[in-house]
């Protein structure tokens, strides 16, 4: 089971302008808080709208381009699965297997479409925002807004799975309870790795958590 089964949170970032002048503050971090949304037919709260200002390409290199602002629109209980790769030479290659299943390429494409409709809302006309990207007509297409949708998607860097956890009977397990690869003497994992899927929201906590037990663990036994 090693480097099989990744899920991750796809994210795509819808772009809007405002009417009148706004610098792009240091960080771009959300302005209040972020949406939880449901798909659907989803039991549960399965899309995530983050009201940054930038994509994090700009927010982590600190650039103000002066382009369009932006809104990230995460799903965050992925049903497709990629795999992570090791050759004889040369890094990892990793295979995030993005939107595989249909219904989370149907569920993406709601989520830009909530983000459409927020730019429309009351409370943003005092801004004049104006939706830059997807433009109207394949906003309407679900077909071209697939396309869209592939041509611009990128990680939310939150990658699961690769040596998930899991009974002994499981042949594609890789650790146990207590982390330990099996097969391996005197070897753990202690990452976001041994999860068997990603977190339904950002995994930073249970990151922590999974360190911490680790850490009983290894004292104790």
């Amino acid at each position: 089971g090693v480097g099989r089964d990744i899920s991750d949170h796809p994210l795509v970032y819808v772009s809007w302008r405002s009417a009148r002048p706004m610098p792009l503050p240091p960080g771009a971090l959300p302005l209040h808080g972020i949406l939880h949304a449901a798909a659907s037919g989803s039991p549960d709260a399965d899309l995530e709208i983050l009201p940054w200002l930038a994509p994090f390409g700009r927010v982590m290199t600190g650039t103000d381009d002066g382009g369009d602002f932006s809104v990230g629109v995460g799903l965050m209980q992925e049903d497709s699965r990629g795999r992570l790769a090791l050759g004889p030479a040369g890094p990892p290659r990793i295979e995030y297997g993005y939107l595989a299943e249909e219904r989370d390429r149907r569920r993406l494409r709601e989520g830009v479409r909530v983000v459409a409709d927020l730019l429309c809302a009351p409370s943003l006309a005092a801004l004049g925002a104006v939706r830059t990207d997807p433009p109207d007509g394949v906003l309407a297409d679900d077909r071209a807004l697939d396309q869209w949708i592939r041509r611009r998607l990128t990680t939310a860097v939150h990658l699961a799975g690769t040596a998930r956890m899991g009974p002994e009977h499981d042949p594609g397990a890789v650790v146990d309870q207590h982390l330990r690869v099996r097969g391996i003497e005197g070897l753990r994992v202690v990452d976001t790795s041994v999860m068997p899927r990603a977190t339904s929201r950002g995994p930073a906590a249970t990151a922590v958590m999974i360190g911490e037990r680790a850490a009983e663990l290894m004292t104790t036994r």
